[in-house]
């Protein structure tokens, strides 16, 4: 039986502007996503019974239909007419439900893993098809490291890779849902900084990592820091003992870029949480 092992990246949200909300519900982005060292692992099992199977060492995402791996399996299987079985183990360390993207990548993970393990010769357009049926952040990960999104967060343009950074990332252990995030974005006071325009253009120019993270911004954060003091919290340590610090996406994972390794030391002992990491953007 073939087996496939596969990485699936985090990311964070280095600049999200929510430009406005559109005609058909969803919002208008404009966004500069960046892939981290810290990921997750797939692994591809062909079986003999026509079926998808979820297996996981995490008891925090579904094993079902309701799993996004699920999604993407299936969606490959049908268009291209596969009647081969597949159990997908997803070796979890990305926190659940933070902001990193964790879901999204595996997806993206599967779709690139059946693609190369079944021969289909999928090319990015057609693999970009199927990740668009499954939820806005998998368009991403089929390019990777850093990348300007926009529209829903479907349209990616790959740019110039951000400086490579020591990250230190801490999930407070709140789950905030993206809908309820989005439900109360502050529509006054997103879609004015553009952020994500400004720092496009300084990645490009070939700016320092000092610079770049001085354009760090996140509209939702208008709303969840406000909603959830404990993330407030966070990023206000954070960004007093780093460069800077943002919350990544609807939250709740906050990072920030230390200056050196001793001052990331320093800040991931006085972090008190469950989940604090040190990473590298790839």
């Amino acid at each position: 039986m073939k087996e496939l092992k596969i990485d699936s990246p985090a990311k964070v949200n280095l600049t999200l502007d929510i430009i406005r909300k559109r005609d058909d519900g969803y919002h208008e982005l404009e966004m500069i996503m960046q892939e981290l060292e810290l990921k997750d692992e797939i692994v591809l099992k062909e079986i003999e019974e026509n079926k998808i199977i979820i297996k996981s060492n995490s008891t925090e995402i579904p094993l079902n239909e309701k799993n996004l791996c699920w999604k993407a399996a299936k969606l490959v299987k049908q268009k291209k007419g596969i009647e081969k079985g597949i159990e997908i183990f997803i070796e979890k360390n990305i926190p659940v439900a933070g902001g990193l993207g964790g879901g999204s990548s595996n997806a993206a993970a599967v779709i690139k893993g059946l693609n190369q393990m079944w021969g289909l010769k999928m090319q990015q357009k057609e693999m970009q098809e199927i990740a668009e049926k499954i939820g806005m952040d998998i368009a991403f990960f089929l390019f990777g490291k850093t990348c300007f999104a926009s529209g829903r967060g479907e349209k990616i343009e790959k740019i110039k890779d951000f400086p490579k950074s020591r990250i230190i990332i801490c999930n407070p252990g709140i789950r905030v849902s993206t809908k309820t995030a989005y439900s109360k974005v502050n529509y006054e006071k997103s879609g004015k900084t553009l952020a994500s325009q400004k720092m496009k253009k300084e990645i490009e120019e070939g700016k320092a990592t000092e610079e770049l993270v001085k354009l760090l911004h996140n509209d939702f954060e208008f709303s969840v820091l406000k909603q959830f003091p404990e993330i407030q919290k966070v990023k206000e340590l954070m960004q007093k003992n780093s460069l800077n610090a943002l919350m990544s996406g609807s939250g709740s994972t906050v990072f920030c870029f230390p200056e050196t390794k001793e001052q990331a030391t320093e800040l991931m002992d006085s972090l008190k949480y469950k989940t604090v990491l040190e990473t590298f953007t790839i």
